[in-house]
């Protein structure tokens, strides 16, 4: 704590006891006024309640400030951090800090990203990632738009499998292969369109369905699931 907060807080830890040190963060934030800058995005306690607090200028202020950039250059767990800090702010369908944190560090789609974030209610896929990864959206019953760029050729097992609240998704033409359970489950989805470009569909992609009424599979496809 001493490391984060300047002279206006009383930072002798006597005053908390045996309080954990993820309360003594959430306790600063909460009742008292900050001027700190945290040096090291490794340190998941100052991060996390900015995210979880909607400290929106304070993240914007550290990320911008942050000299990294996530690729594979950048540590497992600076990645790590700055990942399940996206989570958190998914989370609460926060789209000012999802954007912020996708936007300015270039976050790519990874298995599970936003699996099970419940109150997420829309997506913009960064124009880096080239495979929607697998059970990324899953679960995320509130979801209704999902933007995929153009740079994507893959959607992977159970991307959106369970996303009980979309009704349509517009995939791109540089999309090749749909792999299994992409749409499973999805019961409030009408309007879908599979472009030729797909020549992969993998099985169970729209078993239950219940609301599309029907789907029309190009010639281009050269392979269907069980």
């Amino acid at each position: 704590l001493n490391n984060f907060i300047q002279d206006d807080l009383q930072t002798d830890l006597s005053i908390f006891g045996h309080i954990p040190k993820d309360n003594i963060f959430s306790y600063s934030f909460h009742y008292y006024n900050y001027s700190f800058m945290p040096v090291d995005l490794t340190n998941k306690f100052a991060f996390f309640y900015m995210v979880k607090y909607d400290y929106i200028k304070l993240v914007e202020l550290f990320l911008s400030s942050a000299e990294i950039e996530l690729n594979d250059q950048t540590s497992k767990k600076c990645r790590s951090v700055c990942y399940r800090a996206l989570k958190v702010a998914a989370n609460k369908n926060n789209q000012e800090i999802v954007s912020i944190l996708s936007n300015r560090r270039r976050m790519k789609s990874r298995p599970k990203l936003f699996s099970g974030c419940s109150k997420l209610l829309e997506i913009t896929i960064q124009p880096i990632s080239k495979n929607i990864q697998y059970s990324a959206f899953k679960c995320c019953s509130s979801l209704v738009q999902v933007n995929i760029p153009s740079s994507v050729l893959s959607i992977k097992n159970r991307a959106f499998q369970a996303c009980s609240s979309l009704k349509k998704i517009l995939i791109p033409s540089s999309v090749t292969s749909i792999k299994c359970n992409v749409f499973k489950d999805c019961i409030s989805l009408k309007e879908i369109i599979i472009p030729t470009s797909v020549t992969y569909l993998g099985s169970n992609v729209f078993r239950g369905c219940s609301s599309l009424n029907q789907i029309e599979i190009p010639s281009s496809v050269t392979f269907v699931g069980d």
